[in-house]
Protein backbone atom coordinates (compact mmCIF):
# COMPACT_ATOMS: atom_id res chain seq x y z
CA UNK A 1 0.00 0.00 0.00
CA UNK A 2 2.52 2.37 0.60
CA UNK A 3 4.66 1.50 -2.71
CA UNK A 4 1.41 2.16 -4.53
CA UNK A 5 0.88 5.42 -2.47
CA UNK A 6 4.86 6.66 -2.73
CA UNK A 7 4.41 5.80 -7.04
CA UNK A 8 0.86 7.64 -7.32
CA UNK A 9 2.41 11.09 -5.48
CA UNK A 10 5.55 10.67 -7.31
CA UNK A 11 3.97 10.23 -10.95
CA UNK A 12 1.78 13.33 -10.16
CA UNK A 13 4.90 15.57 -9.28
CA UNK A 14 6.41 14.85 -12.69
CA UNK A 15 3.04 15.00 -13.88
CA UNK A 16 2.79 18.99 -12.67
CA UNK A 17 5.95 19.51 -13.33
CA UNK A 18 5.81 18.91 -16.94
CA UNK A 19 2.45 20.66 -17.45
CA UNK A 20 4.37 24.09 -16.07
CA UNK A 21 7.24 23.42 -18.24
CA UNK A 22 5.00 23.36 -21.21
CA UNK A 23 2.96 25.87 -20.28
CA UNK A 24 5.68 28.74 -19.74
CA UNK A 25 7.29 27.63 -22.77
CA UNK A 26 4.15 28.36 -25.10
CA UNK A 27 3.96 31.38 -23.19
CA UNK A 28 7.06 32.21 -24.32
CA UNK A 29 6.47 31.35 -27.77
CA UNK A 30 9.50 28.11 -28.23
CA UNK A 31 8.44 26.31 -31.47
CA UNK A 32 6.99 23.36 -31.35
CA UNK A 33 9.70 21.46 -32.72
CA UNK A 34 12.28 22.81 -30.25
CA UNK A 35 9.86 21.60 -27.30
CA UNK A 36 9.57 17.77 -28.74
CA UNK A 37 13.19 18.00 -29.43
CA UNK A 38 13.68 18.97 -25.80
CA UNK A 39 11.00 16.28 -24.50
CA UNK A 40 12.83 13.53 -26.30
CA UNK A 41 16.01 14.88 -24.69
CA UNK A 42 14.56 14.86 -21.01
CA UNK A 43 13.38 11.05 -22.02
CA UNK A 44 17.01 9.91 -22.82
CA UNK A 45 18.12 11.20 -19.82
CA UNK A 46 15.43 10.61 -17.15
CA UNK A 47 15.63 8.15 -14.26
CA UNK A 48 12.80 5.62 -15.11
CA UNK A 49 10.27 6.38 -12.82
CA UNK A 50 9.59 2.90 -11.13
CA UNK A 51 13.32 2.87 -10.35
CA UNK A 52 13.16 6.10 -8.29
CA UNK A 53 9.59 4.71 -6.69
CA UNK A 54 11.19 1.56 -6.05
CA UNK A 55 14.49 3.51 -4.25
CA UNK A 56 12.03 6.00 -2.59
CA UNK A 57 9.75 3.29 -1.15
CA UNK A 58 13.52 1.13 -0.38
CA UNK A 59 14.59 4.08 1.64
CA UNK A 60 11.61 4.72 3.21
CA UNK A 61 11.42 1.21 4.33
CA UNK A 62 14.94 1.25 5.31
CA UNK A 63 13.87 4.73 7.55
CA UNK A 64 11.10 3.32 8.95
CA UNK A 65 12.76 -0.30 10.10
CA UNK A 66 15.95 1.64 11.59
CA UNK A 67 13.32 3.52 13.20
CA UNK A 68 11.48 0.40 14.43
CA UNK A 69 14.61 -0.92 15.53
CA UNK A 70 15.31 1.46 17.87
CA UNK A 71 11.44 1.82 19.05
CA UNK A 72 12.00 -1.80 20.13
CA UNK A 73 15.67 -1.58 21.82
CA UNK A 74 14.08 1.65 23.74
CA UNK A 75 11.25 -0.63 25.01
CA UNK A 76 13.40 -3.67 25.22
CA UNK A 77 16.10 -1.14 27.86
CA UNK A 78 13.12 0.24 29.46
CA UNK A 79 11.68 -3.46 30.02
CA UNK A 80 14.88 -5.16 30.72
CA UNK A 81 14.30 -6.20 34.22
CA UNK A 82 10.52 -4.92 34.01
CA UNK A 83 9.59 -8.39 32.76
CA UNK A 84 7.44 -10.76 34.58
CA UNK A 85 9.88 -13.02 36.86
CA UNK A 86 7.25 -15.53 37.51
CA UNK A 87 8.73 -18.67 36.07
CA UNK A 88 12.20 -17.80 35.35
CA UNK A 89 14.30 -20.84 35.85
CA UNK A 90 18.31 -19.80 36.67
CA UNK A 91 21.24 -22.22 36.97
CA UNK A 92 23.02 -22.06 39.80
CA UNK A 93 24.96 -25.19 38.91
CA UNK A 94 25.16 -27.89 37.12
CA UNK A 95 23.33 -29.73 39.64
CA UNK A 96 21.49 -26.73 41.01
CA UNK A 97 18.42 -24.98 39.19
CA UNK A 98 16.03 -22.56 40.94
CA UNK A 99 12.68 -21.29 39.95
CA UNK A 100 12.24 -17.27 40.72
CA UNK A 101 8.59 -15.90 40.77
CA UNK A 102 7.88 -12.28 41.23
CA UNK A 103 4.35 -11.46 42.74
CA UNK A 104 2.49 -9.38 45.47
CA UNK A 105 2.62 -11.62 48.19
CA UNK A 106 0.82 -11.40 51.99
CA UNK A 107 3.27 -10.80 54.89
CA UNK A 108 3.24 -9.13 58.45
CA UNK A 109 3.00 -5.63 56.54
CA UNK A 110 0.41 -6.43 53.91
CA UNK A 111 0.58 -7.52 50.93
CA UNK A 112 3.77 -6.12 49.15
CA UNK A 113 5.81 -7.51 46.35
CA UNK A 114 8.31 -9.66 46.69
CA UNK A 115 10.25 -12.60 45.30
CA UNK A 116 10.42 -16.23 45.97
CA UNK A 117 13.09 -18.85 44.74
CA UNK A 118 12.65 -22.58 45.01
CA UNK A 119 15.11 -24.53 46.80
CA UNK A 120 15.71 -27.80 45.81
CA UNK A 121 17.10 -30.28 48.41
CA UNK A 122 16.90 -28.36 50.90
CA UNK A 123 14.15 -27.78 53.87
CA UNK A 124 13.03 -24.74 55.53
CA UNK A 125 14.88 -25.03 58.64
CA UNK A 126 18.36 -25.28 56.05
CA UNK A 127 17.17 -22.62 54.14
CA UNK A 128 16.37 -19.93 57.17
CA UNK A 129 19.58 -21.31 58.76
CA UNK A 130 21.98 -20.47 55.21
CA UNK A 131 19.90 -17.18 55.11
CA UNK A 132 21.09 -15.93 58.86
CA UNK A 133 24.38 -16.78 58.18
CA UNK A 134 24.32 -14.89 54.57
CA UNK A 135 22.28 -11.54 55.96
CA UNK A 136 25.12 -10.52 57.67
CA UNK A 137 26.54 -9.49 54.81
CA UNK A 138 23.73 -7.25 54.80
CA UNK A 139 25.40 -5.69 58.39
CA UNK A 140 22.12 -5.94 59.72
CA UNK A 141 21.11 -8.18 62.64
CA UNK A 142 18.45 -10.97 61.03
CA UNK A 143 15.42 -11.62 63.79
CA UNK A 144 12.56 -13.44 64.00
CA UNK A 145 9.44 -11.36 63.68
CA UNK A 146 7.79 -11.47 66.85
CA UNK A 147 4.07 -13.57 66.02
CA UNK A 148 4.87 -14.24 62.66
CA UNK A 149 7.20 -16.72 60.90
CA UNK A 150 9.06 -14.23 59.27
CA UNK A 151 12.76 -13.29 59.59
CA UNK A 152 13.62 -9.42 59.52
CA UNK A 153 16.81 -7.71 58.75
CA UNK A 154 16.88 -4.60 59.82
CA UNK A 155 18.66 -1.29 58.61
CA UNK A 156 19.86 -3.48 56.00
CA UNK A 157 22.87 -1.94 53.72
CA UNK A 158 22.41 -3.41 50.01
CA UNK A 159 23.87 -0.60 48.36
CA UNK A 160 23.55 -2.23 44.62
CA UNK A 161 19.90 -2.36 45.60
CA UNK A 162 19.03 1.29 47.15
CA UNK A 163 21.52 3.96 48.38
CA UNK A 164 18.89 3.58 51.32
CA UNK A 165 19.10 1.22 54.39
CA UNK A 166 16.36 -1.56 52.93
CA UNK A 167 14.57 -3.62 55.54
CA UNK A 168 14.32 -7.12 54.09
CA UNK A 169 11.77 -9.74 55.23
CA UNK A 170 12.01 -13.24 54.40
CA UNK A 171 9.74 -16.80 55.05
CA UNK A 172 10.65 -20.29 54.89
CA UNK A 173 8.54 -22.79 54.06
CA UNK A 174 9.16 -26.86 53.29
CA UNK A 175 7.78 -27.50 49.92
CA UNK A 176 8.25 -31.40 48.22
CA UNK A 177 11.46 -32.37 48.44
CA UNK A 178 13.00 -28.62 48.77
CA UNK A 179 11.85 -25.29 50.06
CA UNK A 180 10.25 -22.19 48.86
CA UNK A 181 12.54 -18.71 50.28
CA UNK A 182 10.27 -15.32 49.89
CA UNK A 183 12.29 -12.11 50.63
CA UNK A 184 10.88 -8.84 50.35
CA UNK A 185 12.43 -5.90 50.17
CA UNK A 186 11.28 -2.39 51.82
CA UNK A 187 12.78 0.54 50.39
CA UNK A 188 10.85 2.50 52.51
CA UNK A 189 7.55 4.26 51.27
CA UNK A 190 8.07 1.27 48.40
CA UNK A 191 8.60 -2.62 47.77
CA UNK A 192 10.95 -3.55 45.34
CA UNK A 193 9.74 -4.08 41.81
CA UNK A 194 11.03 -5.18 38.67
CA UNK A 195 8.59 -2.32 36.76
CA UNK A 196 9.74 0.50 38.91
CA UNK A 197 13.27 -0.42 40.50
CA UNK A 198 14.92 -1.97 37.28
CA UNK A 199 18.48 -2.18 38.81
CA UNK A 200 18.14 -2.45 42.09
CA UNK A 201 15.36 -5.35 41.42
CA UNK A 202 18.51 -7.23 38.91
CA UNK A 203 21.21 -6.53 41.75
CA UNK A 204 18.73 -7.94 44.35
CA UNK A 205 17.82 -11.43 41.93
CA UNK A 206 21.74 -11.33 41.82
CA UNK A 207 22.23 -11.47 45.57
CA UNK A 208 19.43 -14.07 45.35
CA UNK A 209 21.43 -16.00 43.38
CA UNK A 210 24.01 -15.69 45.71
CA UNK A 211 22.14 -16.57 48.31
CA UNK A 212 20.74 -19.93 46.29
CA UNK A 213 24.30 -21.04 45.75
CA UNK A 214 24.82 -20.61 49.31
CA UNK A 215 22.21 -22.92 49.97
CA UNK A 216 23.47 -25.37 47.72
CA UNK A 217 26.57 -25.51 48.51
CA UNK A 218 25.60 -26.10 52.25
CA UNK A 219 23.50 -29.09 50.64
CA UNK A 220 26.06 -30.52 48.66
CA UNK A 221 28.30 -30.86 51.89
CA UNK A 222 25.60 -32.19 54.15
CA UNK A 223 25.45 -34.94 51.07
CA UNK A 224 29.02 -35.11 51.07
CA UNK A 225 29.07 -35.82 55.05
CA UNK A 226 26.26 -38.20 55.20
CA UNK A 227 28.21 -40.17 52.15
CA UNK A 228 31.51 -40.43 53.99
CA UNK A 229 29.47 -41.18 56.84
CA UNK A 230 27.81 -43.88 55.02
CA UNK A 231 31.36 -45.10 53.51
CA UNK A 232 33.45 -44.91 56.70
CA UNK A 233 30.19 -47.63 58.01
CA UNK A 234 31.36 -49.59 54.89
CA UNK A 235 34.64 -49.45 55.87
CA UNK A 236 33.69 -50.05 59.67
CA UNK A 237 32.13 -53.45 58.25
CA UNK A 238 34.55 -54.41 56.35
CA UNK A 239 37.50 -54.50 58.81
CA UNK A 240 34.66 -56.24 61.27
CA UNK A 241 34.09 -58.68 58.21
CA UNK A 242 38.14 -59.48 57.51
CA UNK A 243 38.64 -59.78 61.70
CA UNK A 244 35.94 -62.28 61.50
CA UNK A 245 37.62 -64.20 58.24
CA UNK A 246 40.74 -64.01 60.38
CA UNK A 247 39.08 -65.56 63.43
CA UNK A 248 37.80 -68.41 60.94
CA UNK A 249 40.93 -68.99 59.49
CA UNK A 250 42.23 -69.10 63.06
CA UNK A 251 39.49 -71.85 63.97
CA UNK A 252 40.22 -73.90 60.77
CA UNK A 253 43.96 -74.41 61.48
CA UNK A 254 43.36 -74.88 65.23
CA UNK A 255 40.83 -77.60 63.91
CA UNK A 256 42.91 -79.15 61.59
CA UNK A 257 45.17 -79.55 64.14
CA UNK A 258 42.66 -81.55 66.25
CA UNK A 259 41.72 -83.36 63.37
CA UNK A 260 45.21 -84.76 62.62
CA UNK A 261 46.21 -85.57 66.89
CA UNK A 262 42.47 -86.92 66.52
CA UNK A 263 43.92 -89.39 63.40
CA UNK A 264 46.48 -90.07 65.35
CA UNK A 265 44.83 -90.74 68.40
CA UNK A 266 42.91 -93.37 66.22
CA UNK A 267 45.71 -95.05 64.79
CA UNK A 268 47.40 -95.43 68.38
CA UNK A 269 43.86 -96.96 69.74
CA UNK A 270 43.50 -99.18 66.88
CA UNK A 271 47.15 -100.84 67.69
CA UNK A 272 46.01 -100.33 71.18
CA UNK A 273 42.92 -102.59 71.13
CA UNK A 274 44.76 -105.17 68.77
CA UNK A 275 46.95 -105.54 71.73
CA UNK A 276 44.63 -105.67 74.26
CA UNK A 277 42.57 -108.07 72.58
CA UNK A 278 45.54 -110.36 72.50
CA UNK A 279 45.94 -110.17 76.22
CA UNK A 280 42.85 -111.07 76.72
CA UNK A 281 42.91 -113.89 75.07
CA UNK A 282 45.84 -114.69 76.54
CA UNK A 283 44.26 -114.08 79.96
CA UNK A 284 41.15 -116.51 78.65
CA UNK A 285 43.38 -119.49 78.81
CA UNK A 286 44.81 -118.49 81.92
CA UNK A 287 41.56 -118.54 83.78
CA UNK A 288 40.52 -121.88 81.50
CA UNK A 289 43.52 -123.71 83.41
CA UNK A 290 42.83 -121.97 86.75
CA UNK A 291 39.45 -123.66 86.03
CA UNK A 292 40.91 -127.00 85.42
CA UNK A 293 42.40 -126.98 88.79
CA UNK A 294 39.47 -126.28 90.56
CA UNK A 295 37.96 -129.26 88.69
CA UNK A 296 40.27 -131.82 89.91
CA UNK A 297 39.35 -131.28 93.50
Amino acid sequence: MKRLLLVFIFGFAVFALSAQQTEQEAEEGIPTEQIEAQEQTEEQTEIPESYEATEAQEQVEEQAEQAKGLSDEKVQELTMDAKSWSGQELAISKSMTIRVDEDEMAMNQGVNNGVSLTLPKANAKKAATVWKTYSKSFKARTKKVKGSDEWLSDDARLLDVSDNSVDVYATFDDSGEGSVATVWFDLGGAYLNSRDHREGFGSAIKMLEEYAAEVGKSVAEDELKAEEKTLKTLNKDLDKLERNKDTYEKKIEDAKKVIAEMEANIKQNTIDQAKKTEEIEQQEDQVRKAEDKVKEF
